[in-house]
């Protein structure tokens, strides 16, 4: 017997089970980054980097104005006048007051490297580790300079010598801050050059 069709209705299709299993993953697959999407490291990377970047005129400020310290104190060495080199002494006392004011102010970026209680920066790798860098806190405690103010006002030459000694390892300190800090900002940014390869966009992985 003839199956009758009713009239003015097609009969329904059944679409193929393959392509009924792509259409449901087409429809639940996570959306993928698009090309001109940043990677995820990468604004941290830069962040640092402007950090690191505002870093060396800090330092070679004071830097400068330790060794002006050491010129006093110099002068001081030499000097045989005792009441010349109080005079000396207090004017010494009086730049060793104002390191602190080298150091960044509250909402410095900087303040996470040069602050008086500074812990440094943490700056997440791809590997899953971190980048660390190291602060150098700006003050005369010994976690920074390591500066004391002339006890006798600069009264023994032996004092003077002692002071000598110290502003030349402060000097150091610095100057060794400061290559550290060239070479933090040297590695961060190359990988912040190599998530913005052409590369690293089509592959969507960079090293570490």
């Amino acid at each position: 017997m003839m199956r009758m069709l009713r009239w003015g209705r097609a009969p329904e299709e059944v679409a193929p089970p393959d392509i009924i299993s792509v259409d449901r993953a087409l429809n639940t697959a996570p959306e993928l980054p698009q090309e001109d999407e940043p990677h995820p490291a990468l604004k941290g990377r830069e962040r640092a980097c402007l950090t690191l970047e505002a870093v060396p005129p800090i330092l070679k400020r004071l830097r400068a104005h330790v060794h002006s310290m050491s010129e006093t104190a110099i002068a001081a060495s030499t000097e045989e006048d005792l009441g010349l080199r109080a005079l000396m002494g207090e004017d010494y006392e009086d730049h060793l007051a104002a390191v602190p004011a080298f150091a960044p102010k509250d909402g410095d970026a900087t303040i996470s490297l040069l602050g008086e209680k500074a812990r440094g920066l943490r700056v997440p790798l791809d590997t899953g580790g971190d980048y660390a860098i190291a602060p150098f806190a700006i003050t005369i405690a010994p976690h920074g300079l390591n500066l004391e103010p002339p006890k006798g006002a600069f009264a023994l030459h032996r004092e003077v010598a002692e002071t000598l000694t110290s502003l030349t390892a402060a000097l150091d300190r610095l100057d060794g801050a400061g290559l550290r800090y060239q070479k933090d900002h040297a590695f961060l940014l190359s990988r912040v050059q190599r998530l913005k390869s052409p590369e690293t966009h089509q592959n969507g992985t960079a090293q570490p």
